[in-house]
């Protein structure tokens, strides 16, 4: 097959099996591909991703594409219309904002993400990584995904927020519930895990006073100083 005959089809079994072939495909072709199920054209080279980024004039956000009547209809359409929760902390994120909210919410992150907090967590992530290896190190198969990778995200990330470790398990739980919505098949029970996740609390004595130089922490002094009011 030529790259001009690529059919490019990420929900098909094939692409899920080898996606980089498909991948290697696209950055063949002299033009980016139109994708026509999303009506957007795919970027497959890292210039050109890089070049759009950072370009003003290209926006990601809904609120910065279309008005508010189709927002909401798209809304109702993908059955996300009556999750308030849902709406406020899954789909208003940083990735989906452009301009001044962006650029305030990305303040958040780097102002954590230096390397000089980035190497502060280094042995916390090493020592969880190790405790997870060293039973299965002991045993003859395991599952790499199930038994060790799909612990880790899950953990570095409620440490980064400053949460106790024995709730990371339960943000993992969490965040799954909330990004199965997100599945082709959104069904009534993924749809009700989704609502009742997003709207979870961890425990309130670790609201009250987070840790020092967590994401939290630094979200909630900008939030006292204001550079994050809405």
């Amino acid at each position: 097959m030529s790259v001009d005959e690529l059919v490019f089809d990420p929900y098909s079994d094939a692409f899920t099996a080898d996606p980089y072939s498909t991948y290697a495909q696209l950055r063949a072709r002299s033009q980016p591909t139109y994708y026509e199920p999303m009506d957007i054209y795919l970027l497959p080279w890292y210039d050109a991703v890089d070049a759009a980024a950072r370009d003003g004039r290209m926006h990601r956000g809904a609120e910065s594409i279309f008005s508010e009547t189709t927002r909401k209809q798209e809304q109702r359409r993908n059955n996300w219309h009556d999750m308030p929760n849902h709406e406020r902390f899954v789909q208003y994120n940083l990735l989906e904002q452009d301009g001044t909210n962006h650029r305030k919410l990305r303040l958040v992150v780097m102002q954590t993400f230096t390397r000089t907090m980035v190497a502060r967590h280094r042995l916390m992530i090493q020592t969880y990584v190790d405790e997870l290896l060293r039973p299965l190190l002991e045993m003859d198969t395991f599952d790499f995904i199930e038994d060790f990778a799909c612990h880790i995200p899950g953990h570095v990330i409620g440490r980064l927020l400053g949460l106790p470790s024995q709730d990371c398990g339960q943000l993992r739980q969490w965040v799954e519930d909330m990004v199965r919505f997100f599945d082709v098949d959104r069904s009534a029970a993924k749809k009700f895990g989704s609502s009742t996740s997003t709207g979870a609390r961890p425990r309130r004595s670790w609201l009250n006073q987070p840790p020092p130089n967590s994401i939290t922490t630094c979200a909630m002094r900008f939030d006292r100083e204001r550079i994050l009011a809405e």
